[in-house]
């Protein structure tokens, strides 16, 4: 199985089979949907839980507005195709937001852990939330916090 390096979008996306809503899939080297959390330090984190983004208000425009006015240190890459928005910060894992369900994929095949992937998700999933595209989000508390809480 091939291994799709880190860098750009461009680079990582060569193939167009990528981009097709038909290939999200168990395969690893397809977009699989990816859970956002939080990390406040080693051992808190929040899970993110949302119904939907709301993708009928998004544009590429849209969303490179949204980060600007969020004050990023360096301009987001973000690629607009018929099935998806593929949004990358520079040195970061690139997520996929789904036009055609609202919910936030990825390839788990860049290089990156998945606790770099899934903390990318929550930051854009943040990003979006402040501005009002994100319905129904909450924060829950991972089990392994109130554990070591208890005992």
């Amino acid at each position: 199985m091939e291994s799709i390096p880190k860098g750009d979008l461009p680079t990582i996306l060569g193939s167009p089979s990528y981009l097709s809503s038909k290939n999200i899939s168990s395969n690893a080297n397809c977009f699989r949907e990816i859970v956002p959390v939080k990390f406040k330090s080693k051992k808190y984190r929040q899970v993110l839980l949302y119904k939907r983004i709301k993708v009928e208000l998004l544009t590429k425009e849209t969303l490179l507005s949204l980060y600007n006015l969020s004050n990023t240190k360096a301009q987001v890459q973000i690629l607009e195709t018929p099935n998806f928005f593929l949004v990358q910060y520079p040195t970061k894992p690139f997520i996929a937001i789904s036009r055609i369900d609202g919910r936030l994929y990825t390839l788990y095949t860049q290089g990156f852990t998945l606790e770099e992937l899934q903390h990318q998700a929550s930051i854009l999933l943040r990003i979006l939330n402040r501005f009002k595209l994100v319905e129904e989000l909450k924060y829950r508390k991972l089990e392994e916090n109130l554990r070591r809480k208890r005992g």
